[in-house]
């Protein structure tokens, strides 16, 4: 009898349920009626960023989980990429927030555009999805061309912006579309800079009065703008 009365008070009185997996911060509530082997457990769970860096693609892992209890992270075969799987052995530390960890992984290869990682636990022998990233490659920003003065005689000073390294053709063609002059062939780095021109053709003889066109290419993008020649 004075066992069941105990029992009898405890499911009245009810049990603390852990809000957030630290049982010492005294964030819980009673829940009456609730018996110990019907106390909750926390979930697992993780979340997962991308974001594209100078060596590739950085990956940010948050989770309340071990990652050397199943935690994986799946590059999805989607692209000309093969699928690839990193375990929790190869996520990298990087602190903590809250109850949860936060890790870091680095995926280097090059190419493979949109890519979508997941993040899974596996969990007696089942595999449970935890979260999933897309992450495209981010617009290319314009490359820029203009001149000043414009008009000029006899000298141009021709500015123009690479938004990346790489190749840059710069050519003055006629209104006819007959190229005049090559003033610009070659690998040139990320950023701005300045070409001139003396209104010559290729042989170093003075062109006529008139409207040209300036061309800057590269290997993904193309431009064009009209100068004036003013004799």
């Amino acid at each position: 009898m004075i066992a069941n009365a105990a029992e009898a008070v405890l499911a009245y009185r009810g049990l603390n349920f852990d809000r957030d997996g630290d049982p010492a911060n005294g964030d819980e509530f009673t829940v009456n009626w609730l018996m110990e082997e019907d106390t909750p457990v926390a979930a697992s769970a993780g979340y997962i960023l991308a974001q594209m860096v100078a060596d590739g693609v950085e990956l940010l892992i948050e989770t309340n989980l071990d990652p050397q209890d199943g935690l994986t992270v799946i590059r999805r075969p989607e692209t000309d990429l093969a699928e690839r799987f990193w375990t929790g052995s190869e996520l990298v530390p990087a602190g903590s927030s809250g109850h949860n960890h936060l890790f870091r992984l680095l995926d280097t290869e090059k190419g493979g555009w949109p890519r979508v990682y997941d993040l899974v636990f596996e969990d007696s022998g089942r595999i449970q999805a935890l979260d999933q990233v897309d992450l495209d490659l981010p617009r290319m920003a314009a490359i820029e061309l203009s001149a000043s003065p414009n008009p000029f005689n006899p000298r141009v000073n021709i500015h123009f912006v690479l938004p990346q390294a790489g190749k840059a053709l710069l050519q003055i063609f006629d209104l006819r579309g007959h190229l005049v002059r090559t003033l610009l062939d070659e690998y040139r780095p990320m950023g701005s800079d300045t070409v001139f021109w003396l209104g010559d053709d290729e042989s170093g003889r003075a062109l006529a009065s008139g409207v040209y066109q300036m061309r800057l290419a590269t290997e993904e993008q193309l431009i064009e703008q009209r100068i004036t020649l003013l004799r």
